[in-house]
């Protein structure tokens, strides 16, 4: 009987160290043995979270500001359209208006006459400018 009570209390024994590694495995701790950190799976499991969490956070935050970016994009597109049909039409009531047309009819408005024929009066040995050289 004196074995099977030692191999009893030896069973006890190694069972209860079992449970103190397997407590002392689940919390933050310096190992005096080795001197290594070790992590329990809560505290990875929670660091992983946490982990996740912010990584979450910046992909939203990312795809939040490239749609901001594309309707501010679209808008200005919009804008651009909009001033490049205005110009087209600007350009057309500019020509419009220096069509010989719109001259001939404002030439009428302001009471003008039309000229005839023009002549040239020249004068032998005399020109209205002369070329002076240059004091520079």
């Amino acid at each position: 009987m004196g074995i099977y009570f030692n191999l009893a209390r030896r069973t006890v024994e190694l069972s209860s160290n079992y449970q103190k590694k397997r407590q002392s495995s689940r919390k933050f701790l310096n190992s005096p043995s080795t001197g290594k950190l070790v992590l329990s799976q809560k505290a990875l499991s929670a660091t992983l979270l946490i982990l996740i969490i912010i990584l979450g956070v910046g992909y939203i935050t990312l795809v939040n500001a490239r749609a901001t970016k594309g309707f501010e994009i679209k808008k200005l597109e919009q804008s651009l359209t909009e001033l490049q049909r205005q110009t087209r039409e600007l350009e057309k009531k500019t020509t419009e208006r220096q069509s010989i047309q719109n001259l001939e009819q404002s030439v009428n408005i302001t009471n003008l006459v039309p000229t005839g024929e023009v002549t040239y009066l020249s004068i032998p040995g005399v020109t209205a400018l002369k070329s002076s050289p240059s004091p520079y």
